[in-house]
């Protein structure tokens, strides 16, 4: 199984990475309570943002 076709990761782009990580699991190791046994997880919002921009720049190159 060929690894070419996925995408390498630059110089700038793997600092980000790592932090993106950081602060995925920070945000979901400090959780805010809302209500009711209802919690906001900002790790899943980090994820999110990760993936989209990760995507932006593939459709880009």
């Amino acid at each position: 199984m060929s690894l070419k076709h996925l995408p390498r990761l630059g110089n700038k782009s793997l600092p980000l990475l790592v932090i993106s990580i950081i602060l995925g699991y920070l945000g979901n190791y400090f959780y805010l309570h809302l209500f009711l046994r209802l919690d906001f997880l900002f790790g899943s919002s980090f994820a999110l943002i990760s993936v989209s921009q990760h995507l932006a720049l593939k459709i880009i190159i």
